[in-house]
């Protein structure tokens, strides 16, 4: 922590700045594992999709960059919305509020990218209490719908 309860400062940067080394040394914690794919399948998957955005969380006091974590988001094909569609943090990183840090840094990125769209979602499966107690925090609410065993959750951006 930088101050008490201040998170360190995160920023997102392209995937191509860090190294696929760096991003595959990012791990969630065990009981986290079943609820969300690791980095090498993300990153596969997004291969298969041109449409996705890949960025390394990082923090934004260090340079070379220190890779906490990984983001990947896309204007969604079926209904043409911002979504977050992945977001991890190393185990070693969590607790220390850069979810939540790069949470806030992906909604002002896809605010940027997306001008236009007034909400971001996410989904999340209903067991994982602690995603959905993060993204609470952050302004996510149920929207109603339920996609693929998942919650999905929406935000209001700034302005809109």
């Amino acid at each position: 922590m930088t101050g008490a309860g201040t998170p360190p400062p995160v920023c997102l940067r392209a995937v191509e700045d860090v190294g696929r080394a760096a991003l595959l040394a990012v791990r969630v914690a065990p009981h986290q594992a079943r609820f969300v794919p690791d980095v090498a399948a993300t990153l596969d998957e997004a291969a298969a999709m041109p449409e996705v955005h890949l960025r390394a969380v990082c923090l934004a006091d260090r340079e070379p960059p220190a890779v906490v974590g990984l983001l990947m988001y896309a204007l969604d094909r079926d209904d043409r919305a911002p979504w977050i569609y992945r977001l991890l943090i190393d185990h070693d990183s969590q607790g220390r509020g850069l979810g939540g840090a790069a949470l806030e840094a992906a909604v002002a990125e896809l605010a940027r990218a997306y001008p236009l769209r007034p909400a971001v979602y996410i989904g999340v499966r209903p067991e994982n209490t602690d995603a959905r107690t993060l993204y609470a925090r952050h302004g996510f609410q149920p929207d109603g719908r339920e996609i693929g065993g998942e919650i999905v959750l929406r935000r209001v951006m700034r302005g809109r």
